[in-house]
């Protein structure tokens, strides 16, 4: 019981340790992210933001923490409106000159996703990659569903696992779980990689169940995803807004 009790301890110490880097690598040493997301997931984390592709809709695109712009690349090489939406300066800064340097045109701006400065019903999806507790704000959910247009998506990408079997990917999947980056990872089921998430009973999930819940009372239409990608899965949640009231 007492090697339990120094396990969680040391958990929670590195955890803490952990949100303070995060806040850290997003803001003071942002120039830094790219290489160290590539480090710490084994060089998958531009591959699992872009693997939400093939779940955005047609027409006016908002991505909320759009970081240092893999994602607005992207898709603004497929649609002609694009917009982002960070809280960080630095990140701003870097997505900016990302996009500038592919030639295009930088839709950024700098608000919380509590608050964001779009009209009602302008886009027609909104995706987020990796995003932090401000996920978990009702608030951010009641904008979501205010500036999507009816039958627009929301698309949610929360966590990865690294389910690869070599030294290196055992000990970042190690990581990504002791400190809470990641949960036990289940299975997929279905065809093509593509499998069905089953919720579980697990305290791990408990935020996620709440935001479920809430998405849900808002009046999202939710569904959950894990996509196989080789040495890795992906989480994908999809939030539709009806088209009828």
């Amino acid at each position: 019981m007492k090697d339990l009790k120094h396990v969680s301890c040391f958990s929670r110490g590195l955890s803490g340790l952990l949100r303070l880097f995060f806040r850290l690598l997003y803001h003071e040493f942002a120039w830094t992210y790219d290489w160290v997301a590539a480090f710490v997931s084994v060089g998958n984390w531009e591959r699992w933001v872009l693997a939400v592709l093939p779940f955005i809709e047609q027409g006016p695109i908002l991505e909320i923490g759009h970081g240092p712009g893999h994602l607005q690349a992207a898709l603004s090489e497929r649609a002609s409106e694009i917009y982002g939406l960070d809280a960080s300066p630095q990140m701003g800064r870097l997505a900016t000159r990302r996009l500038r340097n592919a030639g295009l045109t930088p839709r950024l701006l700098r608000a919380r996703s509590q608050e964001i400065p779009f009209p009602n019903r302008t886009f027609s999806t909104i995706v987020s990659t990796f995003p932090s507790e401000y996920i978990f704000d009702s608030q951010t959910l009641q904008e979501n569903w205010r500036v999507l247009v009816p039958g627009g998506r929301l698309v949610v990408l929360p966590f990865a696992w690294i389910t690869g079997r070599r030294p290196a990917e055992r000990a970042a999947a190690w990581l990504f779980q002791v400190t809470r980056q990641s949960i036990r990872f289940p299975a997929p089921q279905g065809d093509g990689g593509m499998g069905k998430f089953e919720i579980q009973d697990q305290a791990e999930l408990e935020p996620w169940f709440q935001y479920f819940t809430q998405a849900r009372q808002v009046g999202f239409q939710i569904n959950a995803k894990i996509l196989s990608l080789g040495n890795s899965a992906i989480l994908i949640l999809i939030a539709d807004k009806p088209a009828v009231p």
